[in-house]
């Protein structure tokens, strides 16, 4: 039976672990561009009305009582948030348009949390789970383990992180509805990944180097990848101040 740590207290990375200091709260991302096209690493692009974000990409957010309630895509598929008594997304649901006109359930994940922490996302469509382990000072994901329904590892992710604030930081909305924006809700940015998998002999990885604004924010990002393939990526912020 596995156990579950929702906090690490060895650090298996030794990632830093000083809190970072905060020297903007306003910087929020209006473009991520990235300079070719590699799974994961696509263009984001934001737009806002005030402080709420109405666009992510091709999503466009609707809101309830200051929640976003669904992410919609062009119309042909849409994401629905449900939240506990204390403004936690507890499940996401995915629909997409099928030939007939209708909708069809594509994803289904729930939530389970420790405090405000995410520690365990679960796929209802196949039972799959993520269990997330912390940096007790950072709160940074240290670890991600993935097990099938067999309660079974299907693979190994390990994180370590710069100390300067994630450029997507200042974005109010919920991610979970895609499993690897919940990397991008940490507190920091990710500077290397591993990713293990019995399946394969040699673990996948990538790197990343930063160059930041004024405000410490990551406005360029270099990449290089286990494969050898570097990418470089540009970031633009508005209210910085």
């Amino acid at each position: 039976m596995k156990k579950l740590l929702f906090f690490s207290i060895l650090l298996l990375f030794g990632c830093g672990d000083d809190p970072v200091e905060e020297t903007s709260t306003g910087c929020k991302p209006t473009e991520v561009l990235t300079n070719g096209s590699i799974s994961g690493f696509t263009d984001d692009l934001f737009t806002y009305e005030g402080n709420q974000i109405t666009t992510i990409d091709n999503y466009t957010y609707t809101y309830e009582n200051g929640l976003a309630t669904r992410a919609t895509e062009d119309n042909f598929e849409y994401v629905e948030f449900t939240y506990d008594s204390q403004d936690r997304v507890i499940q996401t649901q995915s629909f997409r348009e099928n030939d007939e006109n209708d909708f069809d359930l594509i994803s289904h994940y729930e939530y389970e949390y420790s405090g405000e922490l995410l520690t365990k996302a679960i796929n209802k469509l196949n039972s799959d789970e993520y269990v997330y382990f912390r940096n007790e000072v950072t709160t940074n994901i240290d670890s991600i383990i993935s097990y099938n329904s067999e309660d079974e590892v299907k693979f190994k992710e390990y994180i370590e992180y710069d100390n300067n604030p994630n450029i997507y930081s200042n974005l109010n909305v919920p991610h979970y509805n895609f499993r690897f924006w919940i990397l991008k809700t940490t507190r920091n940015n990710i500077v290397r990944y591993d990713k293990f998998n019995d399946a394969f002999p040699e673990p996948g990885w990538y790197t990343v180097n930063y160059e930041y604004n004024e405000f410490d924010y990551p406005v360029r990002a270099m990449l290089e990848f286990s494969t050898g393939e570097t990418k470089d990526r540009e970031i633009n912020f508005v209210g910085c101040e």
